[in-house]
């Protein structure tokens, strides 16, 4: 019988290609980050809003730039991470905040208004 014949030498040489799921996963998450951050900030507005620090237009505003800035570090780091298919143990946990926090971080510093 030849080595190609047994089952544990083809199933051990298959690879799944990481471009068939990062996309969907990358824009999946990239949403959940958008609810995440959205909800984060609108929680913190609504008691500005009430306390008279910022007015609902303010809040809004911000809202959206967080749930923008949280989406998109979200997807981004999804797709970094996916695309070196490290998917399991802490490395991958590691990368995945790395790069969502250097994102934000970016987004922020691109997005910030002239507040001084």
């Amino acid at each position: 019988m030849s080595y190609h014949a047994y089952p544990a030498t083809a199933v051990a040489n298959t690879r799944v290609a990481t471009t068939s799921y990062v996309p969907h996963a990358a824009l999946t998450m990239g949403g959940v980050g958008a609810i995440v951050g959205g909800t984060g900030a609108a929680a913190r507005n609504i008691r500005q809003v009430k306390s008279g620090e910022i007015n609902r237009q303010e809040a809004m505003g911000n809202v959206i730039k967080e749930a923008a800035g949280a989406g998109v570090a979200t997807a981004t780091a999804t797709a970094v991470v996916g695309s070196f298919g490290t998917n399991r143990g802490l490395l991958s946990l590691l990368g995945l905040v790395v790069v969502a926090t250097g994102t934000k971080y970016f987004w922020d510093a691109i997005t910030e208004s002239d507040k001084k």
